[in-house]
């Protein structure tokens, strides 16, 4: 049995209030708050609030399996199940949801600074530290590497998103005096 669903994507409360029955192969198709695509959950509003609790749950859920066995371990045990398990999840598809508000993203911050707690209270003295970038760095960095990869090196299988070169940009001088420079 197939069941058909669908979601509106909209801001507007209006347009998503009003939605005809929509109709496919004489199905009637469900309307839906939200959507889950390769396991990220979409939602009419496009806010990602949802998914992200999600995988704030998760995370902690695996971090704290991964503290339950942490006497069995040392600090780079910890650590390597730690980017393994919990920091992958944390990371999946963030480029979809990076548009998410910073007080839910705060939560998997959260997440990864008592994973640090973990393992740092497990380090010995000659241990070299560990450091951990930021997860919002890490975000910023991931989505700065596929902006060099379509605009730059010109990927082939992505060249939808390439911006169109401007060659000619026009150089207003009316309000030129009014500009400060600084030197």
């Amino acid at each position: 049995r197939d069941i058909n669903i669908t979601c509106v994507f909209s801001r507007s409360q209006d347009l998503r209030d009003n939605i005809p029955s929509l109709v496919l192969n004489k199905n009637i198709l469900v309307p839906q708050s939200s959507i889950n695509i390769l396991g990220v959950e979409i939602d009419e509003k496009l806010t990602f609030t949802s998914h992200v609790k999600s995988i704030a749950t998760k995370s902690a859920c695996k971090l704290a399996s991964i503290r339950r066995i942490s006497s069995h371990l040392d600090a780079r045990g910890c650590l390597m199940l730690y980017n393994s398990q919990v920091r992958s999840v944390m990371e999946y598809a963030h480029l979809t949801w990076s548009s998410c508000p910073p007080s839910y993203l705060r939560l998997l911050d959260g997440i990864q600074n008592r994973a640090k707690k973990l393992i740092e209270a497990k380090m010995k003295p000659r241990d070299p530290p560990v450091h951990f970038q930021s997860l919002e760095h890490r975000r910023c960095v991931s989505g700065l590497c596929v902006f060099y990869k379509v605009q730059v090196l010109q990927v082939h299988h992505l060249p939808e998103l390439r911006l169109p070169r401007i060659d000619n940009i026009p150089h207003l001088t009316r309000g030129a005096a009014n500009v400060k420079y600084e030197e």
